[in-house]
């Protein structure tokens, strides 16, 4: 039996937490023994029912040698024989333990690429240069979750092409079947959607702009059947979107839902009419990938790594410009047979491309040396 140990930083739920918590979901009855350590948090009962052995730790500061210590002793007093580390900080320290721990396999896996990161450029650089000798020197793989990330891995952070294995998230996409159902009513209020951390790198500045300008299409109208618009998510930006909606003019129209667990996920993409994904930067985007599994209609903004994973099934507007989202969401308000045809292209691409079985045997055999 393979002895695995996935290190995290952050023990609140989100992308990175949930893709490793559907990793031990799937490596357990695969023959693997399957260790978390991760700071204190939501996601530690989640791991636990799932079955894993879960440390409590997180470092004090940036490279803590006395965290990466705790970590080789974990290592060490447990045999593991694989380490995999999630983003930069708890990445780089999972690596820096499981080579003085001597273990056999070492992965490390920062989910959106550092060069796409919104921070400072000298700190954007320093941090760069931290991942690349990590990842190019002590680093057995590193993963990236398509191609499209490959290439920004080799070219901008000058990562080793043979070190990277590209494994694509997967979804349970039998929890969000059951058909979104586009109704025809036309008096019905129509629902744009969007869900994901509230923070800088998400765009919902942006989309807040774009619906601004979309809901200047409906003067004519009575108010009361202006479209409306629902934020899923929680983060350190909630209260600036609030104050930013109430300075356009929109916030009536707008919905700052709160943070939408797992189980409210599927009855919360089948109430809409329409997905927005206005990320300016992803590593991959599973919340677009979920959204496409429930025959929901995307509109995503073009990053490389959104247009490999959305691929035809998905329209496209302009990464960070809220006039060309205003006027691609219109396009779709107005063209009932374009958001049926998308609902449609997108359950059948998730389908074919992004199933928890093809994520799960896909880091088995990373695990197991046939990857």
């Amino acid at each position: 039996m393979k002895r695995l140990l996935y290190v995290i930083g952050s023990g609140q739920i989100g992308g990175m937490e949930l893709h490793t918590l559907e990793l031990v979901k799937g490596l357990l009855p695969r023959g693997f023994a399957v260790w978390v350590v991760c700071p204190d948090g939501p996601m530690i009962a989640l791991f636990k029912a799932a079955g894993a052995q879960v440390v409590v730790d997180q470092p004090t500061f940036d490279l803590d040698p006395f965290y990466i210590s705790r970590l080789v002793r974990l290592l060490q007093s447990n045999k593991i024989d694989i380490v995999h580390g999630h983003e930069l900080k708890a990445g780089v320290a999972a690596i820096l333990a499981g080579k003085l721990a001597k273990t056999p396999l070492k992965v490390i896996h920062v989910h959106t690429p550092i060069s796409q990161w919104p921070i400072p450029v000298i700190k954007k650089k320093l941090e760069i240069w931290l991942y690349q000798f990590v990842a190019n020197h002590l680093a057995d793989k590193v993963v990236a979750l398509n191609n499209a990330v490959k290439e920004i891995r080799i070219r901008d952070e000058r990562i080793l092409p043979d070190k990277i294995v590209v494994i694509p998230n997967g979804i349970n996409n039998s929890l969000f079947s059951g058909g979104h159902k586009l109704p025809k009513d036309k008096t019905r209020i129509f629902t744009v959607g969007a869900l994901g951390r509230l923070t800088e790198e998400k765009g919902f500045p942006v989309l807040l702009n774009g619906f601004s300008l979309f809901l200047k299409r409906f003067c004519g109208d009575p108010e009361e059947s202006w479209p409306r618009l629902i934020i899923g998510g929680s983060g350190r930006l909630e209260d600036t979107l609030k104050l930013k909606a109430q300075e356009l003019g929109v916030y009536r129209y707008v919905t700052f839902a709160g943070l939408i667990s797992e189980e409210q996920k599927p009855p919360f993409f089948h109430s809409l009419d329409i997905f927005v994904f206005p990320s300016l930067a992803e590593g991959f985007g599973l919340v677009l990938v979920e959204a496409m599994a429930a025959s929901l209609p995307c509109l995503a903004s073009d990053l490389p790594v959104l247009r490999e994973v959305g691929g035809e099934a998905v329209e496209f507007f302009r990464t960070g410009d809220p006039v060309d989202l205003s006027e691609k969401l219109y396009g779709l308000y107005k063209d009932y047979s374009r958001r049926e045809a998308l609902g449609e292209a997108g359950r059948k691409r998730v389908n074919r491309n992004y199933t928890q079985e093809k994520f799960w045997q896909s880091y088995k055999g990373l695990y197991e040396g046939s990857l």
